[in-house]
């Protein structure tokens, strides 16, 4: 770094450099010298320190530990290191770095660095370090080429793989299979024109489990804006759209039989006259009513009287076709809606095979139950009625059915009313 002796310019050199003679007879060092680059970086004029002592200028140099390694290198000749040390005074405060020789005229010559900057750039990375190892969201680091080089704790807990599992690896080898190669090539276009992803992606745990997380990718750069890495962050949000889904099963099903309540039949039938409209076909809307339900509840009592209706839905939703919908609307009655285009023909099959398929008998706790169902029917065609005005009409054939002796089916007759 220099040459061991003193014949050099050591103003040209851009370090701090300080050169001290040892006093034998009061056992301290002399200042002999210090150059430019110390006297601008420390704030020190040099005549102020020139033929003083050393322990004069600094009080504290004892406790910081350089004292001892000057005399060790002048009494051993050798060279001393003295790292990652912090110093405190009135003069300077901070961390430093010291290398200490021994020249041939037992002038001791320290070369030494202000690391204060490292040393706090060190401890915001362990910081920042200890904060990711904490927290609650997972943290995955891969280089550029996509190569995982860091997870935190929360990854390793929430996938169930150990660290040797992933590093190393590419993030893909953890894909779930339910995303095409579109929704990556999207993900990286966004990636690389925004600088950043957020989306909700579905990966695979250790143990086969394939989960929702709520992930963001962000690209990081270098002081030349030149990207280095990538970082994601995610959470699994298994619970919260296990959450959201019961939520909206609250909102749109009916409690006892889990078919779609009231709220979603309107938003479904809306939607089936509009699309009837479009291609100029018929649908039906079917209303149905429980004959003797009342007698069941009123002799065997509201628990059975619920089982009966979960297995009177799933039956309905048995004989059904998979484009229609079967809803509870309350109590005891039931809605259809078969969706067009389907002509009357099958609409009386339909209801026929309800018919027979409810008034098999039901058995519940050992009791033999026998009920029938009463049925309306309503059309919707192009576009000419609305969902209130087709309600009533269903539920005007219906009550026409059970006027002619309950367990049959009527069609609303437009010339009748």
């Amino acid at each position: 770094m220099i040459k061991q002796n003193y014949n050099v310019d050591i103003n040209i050199i851009p370090m701090n450099i300080a050169i001290y003679k040892y006093d034998i007879a009061n056992d301290n060092f002399i200042f002999v010298d210090i150059n430019n680059y110390t006297e601008n970086s420390e704030n020190i004029d040099r005549d102020e320190v020139l033929g003083k002592y050393l322990t004069d200028i600094f009080p504290n140099v004892k406790e910081f530990g350089l004292f001892d390694l000057l005399k060790k290198a002048y009494e051993t000749g050798k060279k001393q290191n003295h790292k990652a040390t912090f110093y405190s005074d009135d003069r300077i405060q901070g961390w430093q770095e010291n290398e200490i020789y021994k020249l041939e005229n037992d002038l001791i010559i320290t070369i030494y660095k202000n690391i204060n900057a490292e040393k706090l750039m060190e401890t915001d990375l362990k910081l920042y370090k200890q904060i990711v190892d904490t927290i609650s969201e997972a943290v995955i680091i891969t280089d550029m080429k996509g190569t995982i080089i860091y997870v935190n704790p929360a990854y390793l807990r929430i996938t169930g793989y150990s660290i040797n599992e992933v590093i190393g690896k590419n993030p893909r080898a953890f894909s779930s299979g339910k995303h095409n190669k579109e929704f990556y090539k999207d993900m990286w276009l966004q990636i690389t024109n925004n600088q950043t992803f957020h989306d909700d992606i579905w990966d695979k745990k250790k143990d086969g489990t394939i989960y929702p997380k709520r992930l963001t990718i962000n690209t990081v750069k270098d002081l030349n804006n030149k990207p280095t890495n990538y970082v994601g962050v995610f959470t699994d949000v298994a619970k919260q759209k296990k959450y959201e889904t019961n939520l909206k099963e609250l909102a749109f099903s009916d409690g006892l039989t889990k078919l779609p309540n009231r709220i979603h039949f309107h938003n479904i039938l809306k939607y089936e006259v509009n699309k009837s409209s479009r291609g100029e076909e018929d649908g039906a809307l079917l209303l149905l009513d429980l004959d003797k339900f009342k007698i069941v509840n009123d002799t065997l009592g509201h628990q059975i009287g619920d089982e009966l209706l979960i297995q009177v839905a799933k039956r309905l939703q048995h004989v059904m076709r998979q484009s229609d919908m079967v809803s509870r609307i309350g109590g005891d009655e039931f809605t259809i809606i078969l969706s067009a285009p389907i002509p009357k023909f099958q609409v009386e099959i339909i209801c026929q095979n309800i018919i027979k398929s409810l008034s098999s008998v039901f058995t519940i706790d050992n009791n033999l139950i026998y009920i029938n169902s009463s049925i309306g029917v309503a059309f919707f065609n192009y576009g000419k009625i609305d969902i209130d005005e087709l309600i009533r009409q269903s539920d005007v054939a219906m009550y026409k059915a059970k006027s002619l002796g309950r367990g049959n089916f009527q069609f609303y007759n437009y010339a009748e009313y």
